[in-house]
């Protein structure tokens, strides 16, 4: 029963109301006060001193106030005084039996303060008179028959902890860190339900709230549950008396769902704010990789196959390519690219992928492979997906390098239930692929764990990581839908789990690669773009197919010119990002004035256009810089010689 009232006590505490349980059901005949140092009084009230049959100045004129209090129960009284004036500043109400002038007895309950006078500490004693004790012990004991079933009941946790031990815990307590209250109160020491990094944080705090240096005290900490995992609480507690000794008394909740949250949150932030940065300067890269890659084309094509400068020019024409990818990269990272989806099944791409894997990896990894979901489709860009497995197995790699091991690779059907969106967000209910992959390498400490898909950290040593490729993979995963997780102990390794979700729909076969020979043409375009470097290229591009290319660098020149003749144009190409006029307000403005002349968007960057707004604007294709000339020369043939529309130039 001492543990549910001193609970009560807290629970009125943590109310703001009075702690006095008694006195609020019963009857009572006025309130007095006495104030008193080493048992002497110093001041009384004509209340106090008539519920014991005395006038103030006798009171006053007392030795002691011990012989006020029936013997029995002197002892207790004088150690709730010693109580209050050493460890706390009041201590709740308690019935006692007082002594009359005439010897009779009178119930009573007492409240005690300390106060201070002269700068010396004494007490101040509040006593009401209890009419009927019997009445009142019976309102007690219903009441403290409530407190219980809300303390047995409560969707939060509840504890008590004295001499660094749980003296009490609730049910719901003892279901956060899955123990029975009875095993948890038989441990020696509280410090064994708390994990050790937050175990002397944990002491600390306990011991600031018993010494008086702080009343109450909120502040979050990790225990640990009985299957070994962590959990996330939050603590809010107060020093109080219990069984006439110090304790902590409060109240726990299970964070761990809200602190996975607020972390997924901060990610997704930091991804996203590091995402529009990268993402920004795409437009201005791809505008000079346009250059270089166009200019060193051209430069091939007019030189002998077996001139010296041959093998230079294909270098840098191979440099160039890698810088175009390594932009893809970042624009995938930044959820920006729009390669378009479309449904394919994960079993042959993961069995190419590790076909192909398998000649560059050392023979002291062995590759197993375990593939339930055959027949599973995803809605995906085939190269991205082969981007993300590439990238998993290759940290696999390194992190197995130096001791061998087991690469592992699962596909699962898997179904994604309603309450499974604490721990993914993003992900929708039904069903999803689950794509593993496990290694049994040297495995991430918790606080890489936590880092691991921000851009530009990596574990890797100087040279041989840009700690871009995590960051690369969590961006296509999210761009699909999906979620990844990683779990990781030191010295055993770790799995990466991605979740795609999966389709009813048949998969389509992969369109043929484009012929080698680049296709050519005779008709009239008009190129805009107001990079002068961009617009000389493209003219010398359009001419080296045979096109007729009129070239302009301000969009209003060019729409001038369109306007004066608008059959003499067969194609438009126009940039987006232009500062007199977009390339989406150019391209309305010729539909106007002819509204079935053909149009090709290009950007290297934009926040407002993508693949999909492109088509859904009538545009006939979207190309992305930089643009090869046999992209180029493939999109414009797809668009005036097969009359297709939609499709995009990479």
């Amino acid at each position: 029963m001492r543990e549910f009232h001193a609970l009560r006590q807290y629970l009125i505490r943590l109310a703001g109301k009075d702690s006095a349980p008694v006195s609020a059901h019963v009857e009572s005949e006025g309130r007095g006060v006495l104030i008193h140092r080493d048992f002497k009084p110093l001041l009384v009230d004509r209340e106090w001193a008539a519920m014991h049959g005395y006038t103030p100045q006798e009171v006053l004129s007392i030795a002691t106030i011990l012989p006020l209090i029936a013997p029995d129960e002197q002892e207790r009284m004088a150690k709730r005084i010693r109580t209050c004036l050493s460890d706390c500043e009041a201590l709740p109400s308690q019935a006692y039996q007082g002594v009359r002038k005439d010897g009779s007895l009178v119930w009573l309950e007492n409240r005690l303060t300390r106060i201070y006078g002269k700068g010396e500490p004494a007490i101040q004693m509040t006593a009401v008179e209890i009419a009927k004790p019997q009445a009142a012990a019976h309102v007690a004991l219903e009441g403290e028959s409530r407190y219980r079933a809300l303390v047995e009941q409560s969707l939060v946790g509840l504890y008590i902890i004295q001499d660094s031990r749980y003296r009490y815990v609730n049910p719901k307590f003892a279901e956060i860190v899955g123990h029975t209250p009875e095993e948890i109160t038989q441990l020696r020491h509280c410090r064994e339900l708390i994990a050790e990094p937050d175990r002397d944080l944990v002491q600390r705090n306990v011991q600031r709230r018993l010494s008086g240096e702080v009343d109450t005290l909120k502040y979050t900490f990790k225990m640990i549950h009985k299957n070994g995992y962590d959990v996330d609480v939050e603590v809010h507690g107060t020093a109080m008396d219990f069984k006439g000794k110090r304790a902590v008394i409060g109240v726990m909740l299970d964070v761990t769902e809200r602190k996975r949250l607020e972390a997924y949150l901060r990610q997704t932030q930091k991804i996203e704010a590091i995402g529009t940065l990268a993402g920004g300067i795409a437009h201005d890269f791809n505008n000079i990789l346009s250059a270089i890659l166009g200019f060193t084309e051209l430069s091939l094509n007019e030189i002998e196959p077996e001139h010296a400068i041959r093998p230079h020019l294909q270098e840098v024409l191979a440099a160039g390519c890698r810088a175009k990818d390594l932009v893809q990269q970042i624009l995938a990272f930044s959820r920006q690219n729009s390669s378009d989806h479309r449904p394919i099944l994960l079993t042959p791409l993961i069995h190419e992928t590790l076909k192909w894997l398998r000649s560059s990896l050392p023979s002291t990894i062995e590759i197993r492979t375990h593939l339930t979901a055959p027949a599973g489709t995803v809605a995906a860009n085939p190269t991205q997906l082969q981007q993300v497995l590439l990238n998993l197995c290759n940290n696999a790699e390194h992190a197995m390098r130096l001791t061998g091991g087991v690469l592992d690779v699962q596909l699962e059907s898997v179904h994604i239930p309603l309450e499974h969106g604490g721990r993914h967000p993003n992900l929708r209910p039904g069903a999803h692929l689950r794509l593993i992959v496990r290694d049994t390498g040297s495995g991430m400490e918790p606080e890489v764990v936590a880092r691991i898909f921000e851009p530009f950290f990596t574990t890797k040593p100087p040279g041989e990581g840009t700690g871009m490729g995590l960051s690369v993979v969590h961006g296509i995963v999210a761009s699909h839908q999906g979620a990844i997780t990683v779990e990781s102990i030191p010295g055993q390794g770790s799995t990466f789990a991605l979740y795609l979700p999966q389709l009813d729909e048949p998969a389509v076969a992969a369109e043929a690669l484009l012929a080698p020979e680049l296709p050519r043409g005779s008709e009239r375009i008009l190129f805009v773009d107001d990079e002068e470097a961009i617009a000389f290229l493209a003219q010398s591009m359009l001419h080296h197919l045979g096109y007729q290319a009129e070239v302009y660098t301000r969009s209003d020149l060019a729409l001038a010119a369109f306007a004066s003749d608008p059959e003499r144009f067969d194609l438009v190409i126009t940039d987006q990002t232009m500062p007199s006029m977009t390339g989406e307000s150019l391209a309305v403005a010729i539909r106007r004035i002819r509204p079935n002349v053909p149009v090709i968007l290009c950007t290297g960057y934009s926040h407002v256009i993508s693949s999909e707004r492109a088509k859904a604007l009538g545009f006939d294709a979207f190309c992305l810089k930089p643009l090869l000339t046999q992209d180029l020369s493939g999109t414009i043939r797809r668009v005036l010689g097969d009359g297709r529309v939609g499709d995009s130039c990479r």
